[in-house]
């Protein structure tokens, strides 16, 4: 990991999930049984064909199986391998996610947004070439909507630590090659 991926600020992963999700990261959970009960929730509830079915179906099990799980307030992990840990993390975290949420941050990247007065901004203490100062940066014309779909994979899969690191490569490959936050305040479209 480079200085500038060490000094950049981890809360950016947070406010994109935040901003993503309209729910805090806390609220996860620190079991599986909670994990399970929140993704089943998201994905439909507990009734006839709703998130049980869908989440059985995508993490590759019985419908049993995720019930017994979603029963569970162990945090040991018993009864869960880590593989399917992992997977029900990743969700969970699927699950969260508002569509119209994803399509607003699309509809906020490209040149037509930032014609129109939209466009993502982010203020805080950034470092531009060695000078480290309070700035807002309107970097949302320069990235294509399409490096939108690269955060929202990185955070259903890594979580905040990579959608932290996804915001820092598409600023890098998009916007400033040595632009870094570190010390973030807003994130805005």
């Amino acid at each position: 990991m480079s200085d500038d991926q060490a000094n950049f600020d981890a809360r950016v992963g947070e406010e994109v999930y935040r901003r993503m999700t309209n729910k805090s990261p806390a609220s996860e959970g620190k079991t599986h049984g909670a994990w399970t009960r929140d993704t089943i929730k998201n994905l439909g509830g507990a009734g006839r064909g709703g998130g049980v079915r869908a989440l059985a179906e995508k993490m590759g099990v019985s419908t049993s199986t995720v019930r017994r799980w979603a029963k569970s307030l162990n945090r040991s992990g018993k009864g869960i391998s880590e593989e399917h840990k992992a997977d029900l993390k990743r969700a969970q975290r699927a699950a969260r996610i508002i569509p119209s949420r994803v399509e607003g941050l699309k509809g906020n990247l490209g040149p037509g947004a930032a014609a129109s007065g939209g466009g993502l901004s982010i203020t805080g203490m950034i470092r531009k070439s060695g000078d480290v100062r309070q700035r807002t940066i309107q970097i949302g014309y320069y990235i294509p909507p399409t490096a939108a779909d690269d955060v929202i994979r990185a955070l259903i899969d890594g979580g905040m630590s990579a959608a932290t690191d996804a915001v820092h490569a598409m600023i890098h490959m998009y916007y400033c090659e040595d632009m870094v936050i570190e010390s973030l305040q807003d994130i805005s479209w």
